[in-house]
């Protein structure tokens, strides 16, 4: 579904925050097919750096980052007052494994 932002020309911008280099390749592919443009962050310093550079519309952010960092970089981005104005930017948190998946769910 195009919004009318992307309908005037000037696509969405989305942050992926994922440490797993397979499900972060995976995620900016799948949304550069759907026309969004795709900042990345592996880790929460990064993180912190890409948002105030980009400004993203939406944040997707993996909380299981490493020593529990997605849960600080949420902490983080909620207290951004630039992500606030003029109003909140959407972050959706996941904590996501592939302990179980096989070895034919990701591409290699």
């Amino acid at each position: 579904m195009r919004t009318s932002r992307q309908s005037r020309g000037s696509r969405q911008k989305v942050l992926v925050i994922e440490d797993d280099p397979v499900a972060l390749a995976d995620l900016q592919a799948r949304l550069e097919a759907n026309g969004y443009v795709v900042a990345r962050a592996a880790d929460a310093a990064s993180a912190m750096t890409v948002v105030n550079r980009e400004r993203p519309d939406l944040i997707l952010l993996d909380l299981g980052l490493p020593a529990g960092d997605g849960f600080l970089v949420l902490e983080r981005l909620r207290k951004i007052e630039t992500l606030s104005m003029p109003q909140k930017r959407p972050i959706l948190a996941a904590a996501v494994s592939r302990c179980c998946a096989t070895d034919g769910d990701y591409p290699k």
